[in-house]
Order: structure tokens, then sequence, then C-alpha cells
């Protein structure tokens, strides 16, 4: 019982206090210069010693910009907006730039893709001609995931100290998912790329 209580009182410390903090705080836009985006949802830098960040959007797009607040060109490295699935809690999830990034110039991207309904991981190759821009040619499919529901859907990437990419996955609208060792759906992968 003691354990409710302290719950109620957590919330109610945090409905009288939260309206005094918020109007303490203060947001400041860190790139004023470039234009904003739809629905970002990954800001990214491939640690390639170019002082540049990756913008991925919902839609597919990820875009490129120098680190710098006085930016005013954004460059579109990948365009994947025809591939991407965009609906409701669905669309582009995630990129990963290879730990080797600077040398190989492997980035990996998952999204959620349609005609089947599934998650998409792949594995792209920068340019060699142009470094903001991936070769498109070069796409290489890690994994395909089929979806049974359009529920929970998600993924994140992340390269680890270990060298592995950690890839997570949303439970496809059934949480056991996540307790089921034959499904991937809910669960987080170690893949040795």
């Amino acid at each position: 019982m003691s354990r409710i209580w302290g719950v109620l009182l957590a919330l109610l410390l945090i409905t009288v206090l939260a309206p005094s903090s918020i109007a303490q705080l203060h947001v400041e836009d860190a790139f004023p210069n470039i234009p904003s985006y739809g629905f970002a949802l990954d800001l990214k830098d491939p640690y390639d010693g170019t002082d540049r960040l990756f913008v991925a959007e919902k839609s597919g797009r990820i875009s490129t910009f120098w680190n710098d607040p006085s930016a005013t060109t954004v460059h579109t490295f990948l365009d994947l907006t025809g591939k991407v699935y965009d609906f409701i809690g669905a669309g582009f999830y995630s990129l990963a730039f290879h730990p080797d990034y600077e040398n190989n110039g492997y980035l990996y991207v998952i999204y959620a893709a349609d005609a089947p309904v599934r998650t998409v991981l792949e594995r792209y190759t920068v340019s060699a001609a142009d470094s903001n821009v991936a070769d498109t040619l070069s796409v290489q499919t890690i994994f395909e995931l089929p979806k049974t529901n359009l529920l929970h859907f998600g993924a994140t990437l992340e390269f680890a100290a270990d060298g592995y990419l950690y890839v997570s996955l949303g439970d496809d609208g059934v949480p056991a998912h996540g307790q089921d060792r034959t499904n991937f759906h809910g669960s987080i992968l170690r893949l040795d790329v």
C-alpha cells in the first residue's frame, strides 16, 4: 500500500511543480539557418572527422549539414521515401554509421516497408565521388522481418564498443513476443556485420 501512496505523492509533486519548471525552460534553435524538418527522428554524427551531422526523417529522407550554428546548406544524403511505408507508427526508424565509417563508408538503416508489411535492415555505402551522398546502387539487405499486425512498429540501430550492431525491434502488437526466443519481434538483436 505504501508503494501506491509513493506513486500518488510523486504524481502530485509533478503536477504542482511542473508548471513552474516549464516556465523556467529555455529552448534555443541550435541551427537557425537550416530549413525545419517535417518529422525528424534521428540525429547522428558519423565520427569521420568531417564535423557533419545527419538527420533522418520519418518519411525516409536522410540529410546532412555542417555541425555549425551558422550552417545554411543541407544536402540530401539518401532518399528512401519511395521504399518507406510511412503510416502512423510505421516509417523510417533509425540509422547507424559503422565504427570504421571513415574508411569503409558503411551506413545501416532500418525502416518499415509494405506489400507485404515488414521491417527492413539495409546497408549502404557512401558515394566515392561525393561524401554528401550515399550510393543507392550499393544497397545490401541484411534482413527483412514480416509483420502480422499494424501495431508497435519501431526499431533503433546503435553500434556498441564491442563492434556489434544492436537492433531493437517493436513487438508487432504482441507483448509476449519479447519473451519468445523463436520470434525476433520485441527483441534486441546483436549482429556481427
